[in-house]
């Protein structure tokens, strides 16, 4: 995964979204479903949650989160239990968790 994944970055556009990269690479694993069911309640509770003006990126839903660990995306999925207020935080907490982001 990692050699296609990083031709792509490598080879975009400076300006372009590397988001195709990443959901590319997930493809494989999109079907799982431990994912299928995670994408299925993010994508109806990111909507439920937009629409009550609490909304979260729907970046969480992108087929890209399938490259997370079934663990990850079972923490991540019990965020989306919280108030909408409190979603993002949650997600935020659990990719720190893992090592990514600040």
């Amino acid at each position: 995964m990692s050699e296609p994944l990083q031709k792509c970055i490598t080879s975009r556009a400076c300006d372009a979204s590397d988001d195709p990269c990443f959901d590319d690479a997930a493809k494989p694993y999109v079907d799982d479903p431990v994912f299928a069911s995670y994408q299925t309640t993010c994508t109806s509770r990111q909507l439920a949650c937009e629409e009550a003006g609490e909304g979260f990126s729907d970046d969480y839903c992108a087929p890209s989160m399938a490259l997370f660990p079934t663990s990850t995306l079972t923490t991540m999925r019990a965020c989306l239990d919280q108030p909408c207020a409190s979603v993002a935080a949650c997600f935020k907490t659990t990719f720190q968790a893992v090592g990514c982001g600040k």
